[in-house]
């Protein structure tokens, strides 16, 4: 199943914010998460709101994150 969540770009983005589409991020997740598969996400966002993503996503399913290299995504990392 594929779910796409797109968030309005913002320019700036203070730390309650940043910590509010981090929860965001979670709940979607949760909203459509199959049960013992693994979540992949593609996001195209600054590192540090990746790692305050990740802070809320430690306790799901394994997660794939992915980077996108020339013109394609490839795995980056595997969390379980």
């Amino acid at each position: 199943m594929r779910t796409r969540v797109q968030f309005l770009a913002l320019r700036t983005l203070d730390a309650d914010s940043a910590f509010a589409l981090a929860c965001q991020v979670r709940q979607a997740i949760i909203d459509h998460r199959v049960a013992g598969g693994t979540i992949h996400i593609f996001g195209a966002i600054p590192a540090g709101l990746a790692v305050l993503i990740g802070t809320q996503l430690n306790t799901l399913e394994p997660l794939q994150a992915y980077e996108f290299v020339g013109n394609a995504y490839e795995p980056a990392c595997l969390l379980a």
